[in-house]
C-alpha cells in the first residue's frame, strides 16, 4: 500500500523510514497494535478490526493467522452437512498454523494454512 494512503488513514509507525513508499500495511498495523496495546483484549483482534473498519485488504500474516481462521473460516461437515465447531488450534510454527474442527456426528477436520498466502480478504473497490 502507498505510504500516502496510510498517512491519510492515520496509520503510521515509527519503524517506517522517510523513503519507504510502498508499505506492507498488514505487518505495519499488526506491529503497531502489538506495540501500542495497553488495555484488555488481544492485539491481533484489534489489528483485524482496524482492517475491517478502514475497509483495507488483509491476509493471514503470521501473527494473526489463528485469529483470522477462528473468526472467518467455517467448515461444513462433508458427512452430515452441518457446520463443524472449532475445537482448538492444532499447532503451528513460523510458517503455518492449523485449526481443528469437530462435528456433532463425530467427524473431525484439520485445516492448515501457510502464513501470508492462505487467506486474503479484499473489500469492494470504491468507484
Amino acid at each position: 500500500m502507498k505510504r500516502k494512503d496510510l498517512e491519510k488513514l492515520g496509520i503510521m509507525n515509527k519503524t517506517l523510514r522517510e523513503y519507504d513508499e510502498e508499505v506492507d500495511h498488514v505487518r505495519l498495523i499488526v506491529s503497531d497494535e502489538f506495540n501500542s496495546k495497553t488495555g484488555p483484549g488481544d492485539y491481533r483482534d484489534s489489528a483485524i478490526q482496524r482492517f475491517v473498519e478502514n475497509k483495507l485488504p488483509f491476509y493471514n500474516e503470521q501473527n494473526i493467522t489463528f485469529n483470522v481462521m477462528h473468526r472467518y473460516i467455517h467448515v461444513e461437515c462433508p458427512y452430515c452437512g452441518k457446520m463443524m465447531k472449532n475445537s482448538g488450534c492444532g499447532g503451528g510454527n513460523g510458517h503455518h498454523s492449523s485449526m481443528e474442527y469437530k462435528c456433532k456426528c463425530g467427524a473431525k477436520a484439520s485445516l492448515c494454512l501457510d502464513h501470508g498466502n492462505g487467506v486474503v480478504f479484499t473489500p469492494k473497490e470504491k468507484k
